[in-house]
């Protein structure tokens, strides 16, 4: 079983250091973590993330172009079994992608507004952990 630092869910820094998380906890943080990553911003892997600049500044490009990416980078995420529930909706301007993803732990829940933070970042929010098999652990 994996085990990894255990990050904050409000701020994304570190928890405590005697925190980790494993099980579908993990899973979850990887998932957020490589959907908040912009394409090319991490160093060890430049094809990790989303080209959300591109993607969003294109005006040919729909909410569902998105959601297909998104479904791309979640599934390539280790411990993803399955994205299934797959949904978008758009609203004017605002779009918004939802998924339930399932691990060999559990499933959970994923809600992401594409351009929903300021500066355009996408908004990710994890929950809804179920069959939870694993998780916070204090060594």
């Amino acid at each position: 079983m994996s085990v990894d630092v255990l990050m904050d869910p409000i701020t994304g820094d570190l928890a405590e250091f005697s925190q980790f998380a494993s099980g579908v906890v993990i899973t979850a943080q990887r998932v957020e973590t490589r959907l908040s990553t912009h394409r090319g911003d991490w160093p060890l892997n430049k094809n990790d993330g989303i080209d959300w600049i591109g993607l969003l500044g294109d005006p040919d490009v729909t909410i569902e172009d998105i959601a297909a990416e998104v479904a791309i980078e979640i599934s390539g995420t280790p411990g993803v079994t399955e994205v299934r529930d797959l949904e978008s909706e758009q609203t004017g301007r605002l779009g918004t992608i939802s998924a339930t993803v399932s691990t060999d732990d559990g499933d959970f829940a994923i809600i992401i507004t594409p351009a929903g933070a300021p500066g355009g970042n996408p908004s990710i929010v994890v929950g809804g952990i179920i069959g939870h098999s694993g998780g916070i652990a204090n060594p």
